[in-house]
Formats: C-alpha cells, structure tokens, sequence
C-alpha cells in the first residue's frame, strides 16, 4: 500500500533482549523525553528522546515504526521505509525567496544561551509545582531533587546557578544537604561555591541563623510568594549572568558551518532529524565522558571524547571540539586528575553549545 507505484515498503526488525517493555507503556515510548520506566534516568541516564528521532527519521522516509515486547524478556522493534531505486522517500519542503545566510543574520541575539538554571530541592507536589512553574514564567531553567540525597547527586553530575532547597525534607532534610556540600567544596576548591537559598515554613530569627549556619547564602519563608522569588533570584543571578558566564558566550558556535552542514541534505526536515541526533549523541556521550572518569577508565575516556570531537565540529560548535580534544587528550595520557578537574567547564561548554545550536536549528526552520 505505498503512495509512489515505483516504490517498495521495506520492513527492519531490531531484537534484543534486554529489559523489555510493560504492556501499559508501549503506546508512550515514541513521546518526547519518555522513558518505559523511571529508574531507567537514575540507573542509565539518557534523555528520553532516543525514540522520538527514530519515529521522526522514519515518518521523513515515509514509513512507519512500532515495537512487540514482554517485560524481563526484551523487545523487537520494526520500522517500514518507503524506497524507489537509489534513493529512500522523503518529504518535500518549500524552499524560501530569503537565502540562510540573510535569515540568519536578521534574527535577534541568542537570549537562550543566557537562561540560568535552577535546582529546585522539595518534596511537596504542590510546592513543586509552584515552584517549578515560577521559575520557568522567568525563562529559567529547572531541574528537581526530591530530598537531600538526591540534590547532592544531582550537582556532582551538573552544574546549577542557585541552589532552592527545603529545610525539611525526607531521607536528608536541607541542613544536613548543605553542610555536606559545602564540605564538598572545601575538599575541592576547583567546584567553586554554589549559590544556595533556603525555603522553610519556619521564619523565626533562629530558623534563619541555622540556615545560615549550615552554610546557605539566603532565605525564603513558605509559602514562597512568586514576586519574593523572582526577586531573590534576579538579585543573585545579575552578577553571575553579567560577570562569571560572559565567557561562555564567546565563540560558542560558527553558524555559517551549520548552514554548509544543512546544504549536505535533501530536505530541511532530514537535516534537523540528524541535528537532533547530533545532539543526543553528544549528551549521552558526555555522560559516559563522566562516568570513565568516575570509574578512572582512560580507554573509554579517550574513545568516547574523540567521538564528541568531531560531531561537534560537525555543528561548527568548534571551542567544544577543543576542549573535547583536551579531554582525548587527558585519556590518552591517563591524566585521570587533569580531567576530572576539567569536566565540570567541558559539561557547561556543551550546555551552552546545545542552547545555541537548538536556536540556530529554529532559524533554520523559518526558511521553509
């Protein structure tokens, strides 16, 4: 049943045999940042976006895709392609009166590369959700930790600007989430001092001095009013937007390379596909960077930052690519140490380089 009559469907089938897939979350698997079960993140990482560009590149080649899984005993995946001799189907796109280069060069500075990001420690849904939805109103961004633990595992993986954290929490209230960060940084001056803001329902003047005590840097009293929010926020983030990230934003990205690099494909909507595939390889490639360090493995540090290497340079994210080389480099000289110490600036490098190729990709679509 192929649209072209010069066309045949093919159909791929892909096996394995891992963990397979409850009956209840096949049907949600294909969506934007799913993953089958929850702990997969905390185990395995990734995004949940892997399936998402699939479906995507198939539905470009006029096919389709769907998967056959048993819990415990892993799954097939298939995907059908519409194909005609020497060439796989895609969609046609309009093509704009108004060059790349012009388009690209009309549109505003890049206030995305700027967006702050957030941690946001408290174990109330609904507290969360104000929270969360102020934040973001600001155009920051925002990440959430349930309770202590999980805050200090969240910031020895990523880098935040402030800090938002409850005082009492389960499994480890705020305080005790505090002192131990804060005696984190002293055991390595090279984390730098985080910003942190405490919230607690408790506004005495003796609730305020543990705070302090334990090595917050502000205050809030619950329930947290948005404009007390918004205005603590501004006031510690002005400096660090203005001062300490300026650096980041020099030499980010080349875009006139990702205009040579969109001229390589047929059609505006395969390009984008493998833009985006781009850039989950690099995000997952960088948290496997993470881990051969966590892990002191110079082999799979080395593999793994070569890889990155050039994919962001396919990008014209070239200031990345360098400090990804150094980072081949580290692993080639098995200076674990070296690396370590650098990461943390390679892993903000990558964010703001994601920030920007993600605006540069919506120029892109507005040629159409």
């Amino acid at each position: 049943d192929v649209g072209d009559p010069q066309a045949q469907r093919l159909l791929f089938a892909v096996r394995d045999t891992g963990i397979g897939i409850a009956p209840e979350h096949v049907g949600s698997i294909f969506q934007d940042f799913v993953q089958a079960d929850s702990s997969i993140y905390r185990r395995f990482g990734g995004t949940g976006l892997g399936l998402t560009i699939c479906k995507r590149l198939v539905d470009i080649m006029g096919g389709g895709i769907w998967v056959e899984s048993q819990k415990d005993h892993g799954s097939t995946f298939y995907f059908t392609v519409e194909a005609v001799w020497g060439q796989l189907k895609g969609r046609e796109t309009r093509k704009s009166s108004v060059s790349p280069e012009k388009r690209i060069k009309a549109a505003p500075p890049p206030p995305a590369a700027l967006q702050a990001k957030i941690l946001v420690a408290e174990d109330d849904p609904v507290s969360q959700l104000v929270l969360l939805k102020t934040i973001k109103r600001q155009g920051f961004q925002a990440d959430l930790a349930q309770n202590g633990q999980e805050v200090i595992e969240k910031i020895s993986k990523n880098l935040y600007d402030v800090l938002l954290i409850d005082v009492m929490m389960p499994v480890m209230d705020g305080l005790e989430a505090v002192r131990r960060l804060r005696q984190l940084e002293k055991d390595d001056p090279t984390r730098g001092r985080q910003i942190i803001v405490g919230m607690t329902g408790f506004a005495m003047a003796e609730d305020r001095d543990k705070c302090f005590a334990a090595g917050m840097d502000d205050f809030l009293s619950k329930p947290v009013r948005s404009d007390q929010l918004r205005q603590t926020l501004n006031n510690w983030l002005i400096e660090e937007r203005n001062g300490n990230f300026n650096h980041l934003m020099e030499h980010i990205l080349d875009e006139q390379t990702l205009i040579e690099f969109s001229k390589d494909f047929d059609t505006l909507e395969e390009c984008l596909a493998v833009i985006d595939v781009i850039v989950i390889s690099l995000q997952e490639g960088m948290t496997m960077i993470e881990d051969s360090i966590q892990n002191q493995n110079h082999h799979m540090l080395t593999e793994n930052a070569h890889k990155l290497k050039s994919s962001a340079r396919h990008l014209g994210a070239f200031e990345l690519g360098r400090m990804f080389e150094e980072m081949e480099r580290f692993g080639r000289l098995v200076n674990m140490d070296q690396a370590r110490r650098r990461v943390l600036r390679l892993k903000e490098k990558l964010e703001y380089s994601i920030s920007e190729i993600t605006l540069s990709s919506k120029k892109l679509k507005k040629i159409v």
